[in-house]
C-alpha cells in the first residue's frame, strides 16, 4: 500500500521537472537562453522537482492520511526551499564562467604549458581566433 501513496508525489515531481524543461528547450531553440543558461536552470529545476518529490514522500510517511501528508510535506520541502534558495542567492552564469576560465588557466599551468600560450582573458582569446 505504501508504494501507491507514495507513487503520486513523483510523479508530480516528474511532470512538474519535463514541462520546466520542455519549456526551457523552446527558450534554447528560439534564442532567448544560451546553453550554458539552459544547463543551469535545468540543474535548478531538477533539483526543485527533487526536492518536492522528496518532501511529499516524507510527508505521505509522517502524515499517513492519503493525498493529505503528500501535500503537507511538498508544500512544506517548497517553503523550506525557498528560504534556503533565498540564503544561497542567485545562480550567476558570468561569474560561473570566469570560475571556469580561471580553472582552465590553472590547469594550464599545472600541466606546463608555456605562460605566454595560455589564454587567460577576452583579449587573448580575441588575438588567438582572429590572427
Amino acid at each position: 500500500m505504501m508504494k501507491n501513496t507514495l507513487s503520486a508525489p513523483f510523479a508530480g515531481a516528474v511532470t512538474s521537472a519535463a514541462m520546466g524543461i520542455t519549456s526551457l528547450i523552446t527558450d534554447q531553440q528560439r534564442g532567448r537562453i544560451d546553453m550554458d543558461e539552459f544547463v543551469t536552470q535545468g540543474q535548478i529545476l531538477c533539483l526543485e522537482a527533487g526536492i518536492a518529490a522528496i518532501g511529499g514522500a516524507l510527508g505521505q510517511t509522517l502524515i499517513p492520511v492519503p493525498i493529505v501528508g503528500s501535500i503537507i510535506g511538498t508544500v512544506t520541502a517548497n517553503l523550506v526551499w525557498g528560504v534556503a534558495k533565498g540564503k544561497l542567492g542567485t545562480f550567476d552564469l558570468h561569474a560561473n564562467a570566469a570560475k571556469l576560465a580561471a580553472a582552465s588557466v590553472s590547469l594550464a599551468r599545472e600541466v606546463g604549458v608555456d605562460e605566454n600560450k595560455i589564454l587567460k582573458n577576452d583579449a587573448d582569446l580575441d588575438s588567438y581566433f582572429l590572427t
